[in-house]
């Protein structure tokens, strides 16, 4: 069992989560692909509606007082979900409204909760929404240091969709990030976008952090993106969300890719992790 006494005073913030259960919401899970060794390397649970509404329609109910706490119970019932899906590559989970303060009681909870169903820590990959909930570097620290202690894998959301600057992510150095949909609808048709796409990856390449481009609805827009190094893809031209149920790959579109990389010495194999 974990315990956040090790690493900083205990914080019971989120002691009786449990009655946060039978709030009404599921989970659409969505695949992450790897063009390298061409597998699903994760699958983002995205929060839905009972009946399939969208995120915002369960999120705008929540309470402003309520929201880190429900946030938390979110992931908990997100890890019990993959688990009872028996998902086979690490799990990303949402951080909507996670706090600097109880980073690492939310990491406690989430840690336990893994464990008990066989799902290591390595598996475990947490999305943050975006930066500008954060007022302050110094915010931010204590968010990178509170997941490094505990040692889970963190990554940066729809990036380029808010103000976040590249001074807070070279500050931040998650573990990876993710390009928003803005950023690549039509990005092969040229404009300001595809210098700033090519800038970030190339930060990225040098401070390590791995780029995923999401939202990925067309071939060109892929065959662009791979072209600038990018290799990790999120969208519907490889996978839809899936409520309740391990998503499909469609295996057809991601051969049609490879097939042409095989033009240029690439291989065309496809695997899940």
């Amino acid at each position: 069992m974990y315990s956040s006494s090790s690493s900083g005073p205990a914080d019971p913030y989120f002691d009786d989560i449990d009655e946060m259960d039978d709030l009404s919401f599921t989970f659409a899970f969505q695949p992450i692909i790897d063009e390298g060794p061409n597998r699903v390397i994760g699958y983002e649970a995205l929060i839905r509606g009972v009946a399939g509404q969208p995120a915002s329609a369960v999120l705008s109910t929540i309470r402003p007082e309520n929201r880190q706490r429900f946030d938390q119970a979110v992931r908990l019932r997100a890890i019990r979900e993959a688990s009872r899906l028996g998902l086979r590559a690490p799990l990303h989970l949402n951080c909507s409204w996670l706090s600097p303060a109880h980073t690492r009681a939310a990491m406690v909870g989430l840690l336990n909760a893994a464990s008990a169903r066989g799902i290591r820590r390595e598996d475990l990959v947490l999305e943050l929404q975006n930066l500008d909930q954060y007022n302050s570097m110094e915010e931010l620290k204590q968010i990178r240091q509170g997941m490094r202690d505990f040692r889970v894998r963190l990554l940066v959301d729809r990036f380029g969709a808010g103000n976040a600057d590249l001074a807070r992510l070279a500050f931040l150095r998650p573990d990876m990030v993710k390009l928003d949909r803005q950023l690549i609808a039509g990005i092969q048709n040229g404009g300001a976008r595809q210098g700033i796409v090519t800038g970030v990856v190339a930060m990225c390449r040098t401070l390590n952090i791995q780029v995923v481009a999401v939202g990925v609805e067309e071939f060109a827009e892929l065959s662009w993106l791979t072209g600038q190094g990018v290799r990790l893809f999120q969208g519907y031209y490889f996978g839809k969300p899936a409520i309740n149920r391990v998503p499909e790959v469609e295996r057809f579109k991601f051969d049609r890719f490879l097939g042409d990389q095989e033009t240029r010495g690439g291989a065309a194999s496809f695997s899940a992790c």
